[in-house]
């Protein structure tokens, strides 16, 4: 298939493997405890393995069928694009060690969720605004 990405249609390379003999279990046990024969059977469903796991089929598949690498079942590859936004992840080390938390809440008179409230609502610290004075405490004019 020339111009178009292709990648190792795993279900018909298991569908090859069954029609050679081997069961979904002798599958899992040949590729070394790798893989249970539930994952075998999420192959056959069409899923993809990682590439070692995939690499390991592909070599018992070479050694049942006798047929090289690039005789192997392939079809056109699937791509996936992110179709959500994704929210940023919430860097718990920007905030504060959880067990000082209520001694922090205590000592501000506020409870525990106010307090994560307002972390939660800070704002990073950037470059000051070039328009306004900073003054450091003892040096205000």
């Amino acid at each position: 298939m020339r111009g178009v990405l292709v990648d190792f249609d795993w279900s018909e390379i298991i569908l090859d493997l069954r029609r050679a003999g081997m069961g979904q279990n002798e599958i899992a046990r040949e590729m070394g405890h790798a893989v249970g024969e539930a994952m075998v059977r999420q192959y056959l469903a069409g899923a993809s393995p990682a590439h070692w796991r995939g690499e390991m089929l592909l070599k018992i598949w070479e050694r049942r069928t006798g047929q090289p690498r690039d005789k192997a079942p392939r079809r056109p590859a699937e791509m996936h694009r992110a179709t959500t936004a994704r929210r940023p992840r919430q860097r718990p080390a920007a905030l504060m060690p959880t067990e000082h938390l209520p001694a922090v809440a205590q000592a501000y008179g506020i409870t525990v969720p106010a307090l994560l409230q307002m972390l939660a609502k800070q704002k990073p610290a950037g470059r000051a605004d070039a328009g306004r004075n900073l003054s450091l405490p003892g040096f205000e004019e």
